[in-house]
C-alpha cells in the first residue's frame, strides 16, 4: 500500500516539514507535488522527481531530487519552489493571524509532467501559519504612525523590533507576525502608500522613524533597552532611517536586515558584525531546510 506522511501538519511558515513516502516499487521514478490557494484565489505549484530506494521509500531529508524545479538533496525544496500559475503573481498573506495556508502535498507513483491532470496515490493536506497560538495583532494610528503590532502571549515586556520592508509600499505583516511567534514584540510599520501616508516617496522624513521608535520603546510590553529594527530592501535612506532609529534605543540589539533575517550588531566594529553575519550562515556552511540553500546545492 501506498503511504505518505508530512509532519507536522500544523506548523509555522518558517518550520521545518519532514515529507517521507513509502510502498512504491524500488528503484522507481516518482513524483512529488506541492500546491496552495492564496487569498485571491490564485494557485502557486510546485514539484520534483525523485528515484525510490531499494525498499520503494523516499525520504526528502535524504533523497536527492533527480529534476522538477530543483536538484539535489532539499528537505523544504517543494515549499520554497512554489511558483504561480499565472507568472508574476507574489505570494503574500494578509490575514496572518486568523487562518493558515492550506498547502497540498501529493504523491505520483511515476513520473508526471502534468500532474494537475492526473489522480495522486496519495495526497496529504497541511496547515502553514504565520503565527503561533496567542499573538496579538494590534491596529497602530497613533499620531502620524501606521501600522500593526505584533505581540506574543505572555505579560512581557519582549524585545522590541521595528519591521519595514522596500519600496512595495502598503503594510506587509507577515514578517512580524512570525517574529511575534517567536518571542519578540515587532512593529510592522508603513510609511508609503498605505491609508493617510505618502502615495510616492519624494523625500524621507527621518523624524516619522523616530517617533515610531519612542511609540516602541514607551510601549508597556516592549523592553526599551532591547529594542531594534529589521529593514529589508529599503530602496532610499535605509542606513539614515537605521541611524536615527538606533539613536532612540538605549542599547540597540538589532540593526538592517538582509530581508528577513536579523543580523546582531554589538557596537560599530565591522569585524565583529562581520563575525556575526557568518555565524548566521552557519559556521559548516550547512542549510537547515527552512530557507533556499545555495544555488549549486538544488539548482533547477
Amino acid at each position: 500500500m501506498v503511504g505518505l506522511t508530512v509532519s507536522p501538519e500544523i506548523s509555522l511558515m518558517d518550520e521545518p516539514v519532514k515529507i517521507q513516502a513509502w510502498g512504491l516499487p524500488p528503484d522507481q521514478v516518482i513524483t512529488l507535488a506541492a500546491w496552495l490557494k492564496d487569498e485571491k484565489g490564485l494557485i502557486f505549484h510546485s514539484r520534483a522527481f525523485y528515484k525510490t530506494d531499494m525498499e520503494g521509500k523516499v525520504d526528502l531529508e535524504k533523497t536527492p531530487a533527480t529534476g522538477g524545479d530543483f536538484h539535489g538533496v532539499c528537505p523544504m525544496g517543494l515549499f520554497w519552489a512554489l511558483k504561480p500559475k499565472i507568472p508574476f503573481k507574489k505570494l503574500n498573506k494578509r490575514d496572518v493571524v486568523g487562518s493558515p495556508f492550506l498547502v497540498h502535498i501529493e504523491l505520483y507513483s511515476s513520473l508526471e509532467l502534468n500532474v494537475s491532470e492526473d489522480c495522486p496515490a496519495a495526497t496529504k493536506v497541511i496547515e502553514r501559519w504565520y503565527a503561533a497560538p496567542g499573538v496579538q495583532r494590534i491596529s497602530i494610528r497613533e499620531g502620524r504612525i501606521r501600522g500593526a503590532l505584533f505581540l506574543p502571549p505572555g505579560e512581557g515586556p519582549f524585545l522590541g523590533i521595528i519591521d519595514m520592508f522596500g519600496g512595495i509600499g502598503g503594510l506587509q505583516v507577515f514578517r512580524s507576525s512570525l517574529l511575534a511567534s517567536r518571542g519578540f514584540a515587532s512593529l510592522a510599520l508603513a510609511y508609503l502608500a498605505y491609508d493617510d501616508l505618502p502615495k510616492v516617496l519624494h523625500e524621507v522624513d527621518l523624524k516619522y522613524f523616530e517617533e515610531a521608535a519612542q511609540f516602541l520603546c514607551n510601549h508597556p510590553k516592549a523592553s526599551d533597552v532591547n529594542s531594534g529594527l529589521s529593514a529589508g530592501q529599503l530602496e532610499v535612506g535605509q542606513d539614515e532611517i537605521a541611524c536615527s532609529d538606533a539613536q532612540r534605543f538605549e542599547q540597540p540589539r538589532s540593526h538592517e536586515g538582509d530581508g528577513g533575517k536579523v543580523s546582531q550588531e554589538v557596537d560599530d566594529d565591522e569585524t565583529q558584525l562581520a563575525e556575526s553575519q557568518e555565524e548566521e550562515q552557519g559556521a559548516d556552511g550547512t542549510w537547515d531546510g527552512t530557507h533556499p540553500p545555495d544555488a549549486e546545492d538544488c539548482r533547477p
